[in-house]
């Protein structure tokens, strides 16, 4: 545990070292562990206890838990093929490690939130969570770079790509649907 701890802080402060590491030696249950941990604590920050039963509030938080791991799993495979999509080379594993780990500014983001919302400075809590959505993002960035060592450029380039490509294949699949019902529409109406 002591290692998972050392891995944590470095992140934080040494991100480049710890991505270095991972790419050699990936920590995939360490992962897992630290997005249980993320989304366990991101769910404290709106909280829906109050009149509902603790098993109900208990079965919303593993719903998130799960929810979040497989959202984590298919992000990390859409980076991981758009990077291959893109020539780079690297193992899987190692970039599920380092995304893990990348998310870890929105656990120290979670402290931060509840104590500004808890002195009524919503908007100062709404830009520390965009200033730790950013720093995640950075992170991510180097993790894409060190994991598959490409330039900082091409890293991001495998980031937009994860993210676009999906959201493009989606609206042309939405466009032929659209064109096809139309056309079926009209031979329809036609009759």
């Amino acid at each position: 545990m002591g290692k998972l701890w050392s891995y944590a802080v470095d992140t934080l402060v040494d991100p480049v070292q710890v991505f270095r590491k991972v790419r050699e030696e990936p920590a995939v249950v360490w992962s897992i562990l630290v997005v249980c941990v993320v989304s366990l604590a991101s769910f404290s920050i709106e909280p829906p206890w109050g009149a509902e039963p603790f098993a109900f509030t208990l079965g919303r938080a593993t719903g998130q838990i799960v929810a979040e791991l497989i959202y984590f799993l298919i992000y990390v495979a859409l980076v991981h093929g758009a990077a291959r999509l893109l020539g780079a080379r690297g193992r899987f594993a190692a970039i599920f490690t380092a995304f893990g780990f990348a998310a870890l500014p929105m656990l120290v983001n979670v402290p931060v939130y509840l104590l500004l919302e808890s002195v009524r400075a919503a908007g100062a809590a709404q830009i520390g969570l965009y200033a730790f959505v950013i720093w995640s993002f950075v992170l991510s960035v180097l993790a894409v770079r060190e994991v598959y060592e490409v330039s900082t450029g091409k890293a991001v380039g495998v980031i937009a790509l994860a993210v676009l490509g999906p959201v493009a294949v989606i609206v042309l699949l939405m466009v032929v649907l659209g064109i096809s019902l139309a056309g079926l529409l009209s031979s329809v109406a036609g009759m």
